[in-house]
């Protein structure tokens, strides 16, 4: 069963990097996984594991304690810049066109005049820093947010108000946009901020006015859609010709999935985390808490058709195929979540609007057992792949039963390892502040002091959800793309 199960899985997920060298006894997928990414030469072309120009040295570790946390004060300032090609603009051409980064301009890193052009942009873009915090399950503070107060309190702090050059410097050669991007866009509808201008349309107008080809742009967006919407969006489900003229210059630190560097879309729940009671006494095998239907597309609900038929063939599974461990599987919305989520052994994850999702980092959170689910042929996205921070388990939605499988086989040391991996890292590269630093590390030196890696523009916004309406519900059959063509998933009306 095993050696099925290891064939089935084969370039068809991924794991982080440290599961390779635990001491365990079980037999370890494949080489991809939350870092069986490792070798990328050897994933089948045109699937989602390429290579990007970085990767020839994911795996190396920050001699400069980037693992701890430090924050700017730390050795990682007085690093050098990479060797030419500069690493921002050389990311800045990765992945497909969708926003027109190929026909940016070359360039080279501190050009003359940063000082007066970052005040100039800065001040022509101010009325997108006055707009309305949005509100969500709670939370009125994002990682936009954060990002802003990180750069103005670097930029102008203690310096009276004049702007700190060697504060701009430590940007590795760009200018930093600061934008409430997310905000802006999600309270456009409200009459104040129509009256007042605070809108999409308002704000690329105006960096349409402000930027300039001699420079490069860096931003951190929260946006599923990025810098744009999909109300500017080209049918190809990339963006126009005339956003591209605006957004070719500027490369994206990604929470929300469109852009170039992932990072990852927090939502602090301020929990104290799961008791990390022995798997094999979790009520639940794996377990959904979340909504099925809405603006998330059909994925959420194929995938509970999927472990709907799953979890009804395994409780029938003659025993050499069980273990210790529960059959049963919680899919669905309720107020207890939290609770139904420590009492479960796997973390089912879909995407959401966008490539990513908030219940990511809400597991990371509670320290428990992680797995991402995603459309079969689109980009995964996640950050830190391959490096020491690398800590959350994918896979396409055709292979998620199979990885399911694959953990029901752990021992309850093994898999209590692998939640408690969480711990380690999640302060210094999961919360606010550790995600400024490493967004501000590869700034100034690349992989060389950031846990962050470049993976370049997906093909278009928001993946197969922009093309693709598939039904679920009566359908008998439905049509997944993966990286080999089309494929027929069953699934359980």
């Amino acid at each position: 069963a095993t050696a099925v199960l290891v064939a089935m899985t084969r370039d068809t997920f991924h794991a982080p990097q440290h599961i390779n060298d635990m001491q365990t006894k079980f037999v370890r997928p494949p080489h991809h996984s939350p870092a069986f990414h490792a070798d990328v030469a050897s994933t089948p072309k045109g699937s989602h594991h390429q290579r990007s120009p970085e990767h020839t040295n994911r795996n190396s570790v920050n001699a400069d304690g980037a693992q701890d946390g430090k924050d700017e004060t730390g050795s990682w300032q007085n690093k050098p810049l990479l060797p030419e090609p500069w690493h921002l603009d050389r990311c800045l051409r990765t992945g497909s066109n969708a926003m027109g980064n190929h026909n940016a301009p070359k360039k080279q890193p501190f050009p003359p005049g940063m000082v007066k052009h970052f005040l100039a942009v800065y001040n022509a873009t101010r009325l997108f820093r006055q707009c309305a915090v949005h509100r969500y399950a709670g939370n009125r503070h994002w990682i936009e947010n954060e990002w802003i107060q990180h750069v103005e309190a670097g930029m102008f702090g203690g310096n009276g108000g004049r702007v700190n050059e060697t504060f701009l410097r430590m940007f590795g050669g760009a200018i930093p946009l600061v934008v409430q991007w997310t905000d802006c866009a999600v309270t456009a509808h409200t009459s104040l901020n129509r009256q007042s201008g605070r809108t999409t349309n308002a704000l690329l107008r105006t960096l349409a006015d402000a930027l300039s080809d001699e420079f490069l742009y860096v931003a951190v967006v929260q946006h599923d859609e990025g810098i744009g919407t999909s109300t500017l969006g080209s049918p190809d489900g990339t963006y126009s010709d005339e956003v591209k003229r605006i957004t070719k210059n500027i490369l994206v630190f990604s929470a929300g999935g469109f852009g170039h560097v992932p990072i990852p879309l927090p939502k602090p729940l301020r929990q104290q985390g799961a008791s990390h009671m022995p798997a094999s006494k979790r009520k639940y095998m794996a377990s959904f808490v979340g909504t099925l239907t809405g603006a998330h597309g059909t994925l959420r609900q194929i995938m509970y058709n999927v472990f709907t038929r799953w979890a009804q063939q395994r409780s029938n599974t003659p025993s050499a195929l069980l273990t210790n461990k529960s059959s049963d599987v919680y899919i669905g919305k309720l107020s207890s979540w939290t609770a139904v989520m420590c009492d479960s052994v796997v973390q089912l994850l879909p995407r959401g609007f966008g490539r990513s999702s908030f219940h990511v980092y809400e597991t990371l959170e509670m320290k428990l057992l992680p797995l991402y689910i995603y459309w079969d042929g689109d980009t995964p996205w996640l950050p830190y792949i391959g490096t020491q921070a690398d800590v959350i388990f994918s896979t396409p939605l055709s292979n998620a039963t199979k990885m399911v499988e694959y953990f029901a086989t752990l021992s309850d040391k093994d898999l209590l390892q692998l939640e408690m991996r969480t711990v380690k890292f999640y302060q210094s590269h999961y919360t606010y502040s550790g995600i400024v630093q490493q967004i501000m590390r590869y700034c100034r030196g690349g992989v060389s002091i950031s846990d962050l890696r470049c993976q370049g523009v997906p093909p278009s916004i928001r993946g197969f959800n922009d093309k693709h309406q598939l039904e679920a519900g009566g359908s008998e059959r439905v049509l997944c793309v993966t990286y080999m063509g089309y494929r027929q998933l069953e699934t359980m009306a």
